[in-house]
């Protein structure tokens, strides 16, 4: 065996780069214990739904209960050629922990007394079973048979071993607080490779043949990440981009602006960023595609705002690569189209003051606000009827920066019943001045109680 091991490990540092990540899924949040039945994977669960077990298919990542065991939560997971086993460690901390045989019913049907409590991963070993114990510290491991006699012990490279793997005469270990995949030489317990997990806490690990997989928390709280490793690959890219959020701010409609993207390839393989979709029809990518950036560079991507109308936008590019694990990176933009020099706005160009009573006086705001990317100035407002009058407290001129707002109270003061109306104008720098708003009332003549 010390052959297979040494041949593997000697491939993994000299042929190539080796740790190859080539997929990764979303699974079921707190999988934990991986099995390889063959054909499917299978996960456990810590924590909610520790009964749990899920089938996975290999191909796409898809995942259905297989069903729920008496076990209280999965630690580690593996299978003996017919079904699959777990540990459990009830009672107190004096209580040795269990491995657990299921059938596919999730009934116990065997079980071993372990050397420890507080033991976790297992695998299975030609008859034999690996089990470890992630405390005390260090983390210790234990090759023992099916009557719970130890045939072989050591102490583990970290203190959290979570899930353990045979891969030939080697044992892998996914360390929930180291957060990293330790192979092992099996029979001595010697370090033959290690590699740091994707994300945080790895809580399952198994070989199907050819890949190496492994679980762990990912960065999403609903989901885990399910990652199928090739140890003899290329590498793997890893896309990074340190601000992936822009606003543009205020833009003139018939102008362009841009924004310059750096983008990270912190993998150790070549990354190839094949397509970029925005979510707006003024947002546009100006790179060439596909590009390449090489293990460890960095690249800029462009990224367009060329607004058509006036407004306020909220969009995302997705951004595609060959990143096994952020295959599409999200960017966030923000912009704003307003219009060239001064341009007025007014909210509501007209309104009508109803059943006002005779003699009484009401308001009503004219709302305007500067929609251009030029000051504008209101150098004045004008009534044509004498019911309609501007507040004494407007003061003209009147400047407003862009997007600035104001508003105008007009005020009406009826002398008779009959439906009246009037045109005020507004004088602005807007080339279109001046701004029209029609206002109209009529009043209610009548006695009034005290009190009504």
């Amino acid at each position: 065996m010390p052959v297979t091991a040494t041949l593997l490990l000697v491939s993994t540092l000299a042929g190539g780069q080796g740790w190859t990540i080539v997929a990764s899924y979303p699974v079921p949040e707190g999988a934990s214990g991986l099995a390889f039945d063959g054909t499917s994977l299978y996960c456990g669960i810590y924590g909610v739904d520790g009964g749990n077990v899920y089938e996975i298919d290999r191909q796409n990542g898809s995942f259905s209960l297989a069903f729920v065991g008496a076990h209280e939560d999965a630690f580690g997971l593996t299978f003996d050629g017919a079904f699959l086993w777990t540990t459990d460690h009830p009672g107190g901390s004096s209580t040795p922990a269990v491995a657990m045989k299921l059938d596919w019913n999730g009934n116990v049907i065997g079980s071993v007394n372990l050397p420890d409590h507080y033991m976790s991963g297992i695998a299975w070993d030609d008859g034999a079973i690996w089990t470890s114990r992630y405390y005390p510290d260090p983390g210790h491991l234990y090759r023992t048979d099916l009557g719970g006699e130890v045939l072989v012990e050591f102490d583990g490279p970290d203190d959290q071993p979570w899930d353990l793997a045979m891969h030939g005469d080697t044992l892998w270990i996914a360390d929930y607080w180291g957060d990293r995949l330790y192979q092992l030489d099996a029979a001595t317990g010697a370090v033959l490779d290690d590699h740091a997990s994707e994300g945080v806490d790895p809580a399952g690990i198994v070989w199907d043949g050819t890949h190496l997989w492994y679980v762990d928390n990912g960065t999403n709280y609903d989901f885990d990440i399910l990652y199928k490793v090739d140890l003899e690959g290329g590498g793997t890219p890893a896309i990074d981009i340190p601000d992936a959020a822009h606003d543009f701010g205020n833009t003139t409609i018939g102008t362009t602006a841009t924004w310059d993207i750096n983008i990270n390839n912190t993998g150790n393989a070549t990354l190839t960023i094949s397509q970029v979709d925005v979510t707006n029809v003024d947002i546009s990518c100006t790179t060439s595609l596909p590009m390449s950036i090489a293990a460890g560079q960095s690249g800029h991507l462009g990224i367009d705002y060329a607004p058509s109308s006036f407004g306020a936008i909220q969009a995302q590019a997705l951004v595609h690569s060959n990143d096994p694990v952020q295959g599409v990176a999200v960017l966030e933009i923000a912009g704003h189209g307003i219009h060239a020099g001064p341009a007025l706005s007014i909210e509501d160009d007209g309104h009508f003051f109803a059943n006002v009573r005779m003699g009484a006086s009401t308001s009503w705001r004219i709302d305007i606000a500067n929609h251009g990317d030029q000051p504008l100035t209101v150098k004045g407002v004008e009534s044509d009827h004498a019911a309609f009058v501007v507040d004494v407290g407007v003061q003209t001129p009147l400047v407003l920066g862009t997007l600035q707002t104001a508003s105008i109270p007009m005020w009406f003061t009826p002398t008779e019943t009959v439906n009246t109306f009037a045109t005020v104008a507004l004088h602005t720098t807007d080339p279109t001045s001046p701004a029209i708003v029609t206002l109209g009332g009529n009043a209610v003549d009548q006695d009034w109680f005290i009190g009504a």
